[in-house]
């Protein structure tokens, strides 16, 4: 909540000053990517995501975000026609549209599963 407070008092201040609204948000951007990366390097790193179907579903999709991540303040910071950008757009998002099939599948089959699982625990009692 703080954070929305925050955000609106720079913008109501826009009537006193003259914040530059596109740089402030490639700070914010690059932060984002920053701090999007430190976690899915953390998460990969540090948890046991090998233990269950989720775990490995979770990393995909912070990989998934990371990239896409890593390209919009790569687009922002430098010109948006780098070098090699549409091969890496289409690469991060093809992958990301087909791995999010799969893990949406793997995660409605561990819902229901850990529903009938509760249910079945509240018939037994």
């Amino acid at each position: 909540m703080t954070s929305a407070v925050a955000v609106a008092a720079v913008i109501a201040a826009d009537m006193w000053a003259d914040p530059n609204y596109q740089f402030m948000a490639n700070v914010a951007l690059l932060a984002i990517a920053g701090l999007v990366a430190a976690f899915t390097l953390t998460f990969w790193v540090w948890s046991d995501w090998r233990s269950s179907q989720l775990g490995f579903v979770f990393l995909r999709k912070c990989i998934t975000l990371t990239a896409v991540m890593a390209l919009a303040a790569m687009a922002a910071w430098w010109d948006q026609h780098f070098p090699g950008r549409q091969h890496l757009r289409f690469a991060v998002f093809t992958l990301g549209a087909l791995w999010y099939a799969p893990m949406l599948i793997v995660l409605v089959r561990t819902i229901r599963r850990s529903r009938r699982a509760r249910a079945a625990a509240d018939a037994d009692t």
